[in-house]
């Protein structure tokens, strides 16, 4: 199977990342085209990055306190089936 390239094996992905970068820059800069403020993608981005920060915090909030109340009794249960593997194989 032969590959074919338009410019050259590395130009070629070269020449669609500056492509794309320049489609985007174009599009973010038009006047016809231009996000309403507060949808650029940097603005996106850093608001998704907060929302994903603070459920991460909400989710460890939530289950970090049933971890601790429950860790003694999980301790315990370990115990107790390791000591009754144990005692099989005797």
């Amino acid at each position: 199977m032969s590959s074919r390239y338009l410019l050259g094996r590395y130009l070629d992905p070269m020449l669609g990342v500056f492509t794309g970068i320049l489609a985007y820059h174009l599009h973010e800069s038009n006047p016809r085209s231009r996000p309403e403020p507060g949808h650029h993608l940097r603005e996106l981005v850093a608001w998704q990055w907060k929302q994903s920060t603070e459920s991460r915090r909400s989710r460890e909030e939530r289950y970090g306190a049933f971890s601790e109340q429950d860790e003694a009794e999980i301790e315990r249960l370990r115990r107790e089936l390791t000591g009754s593997t144990v005692s099989e194989k005797q």
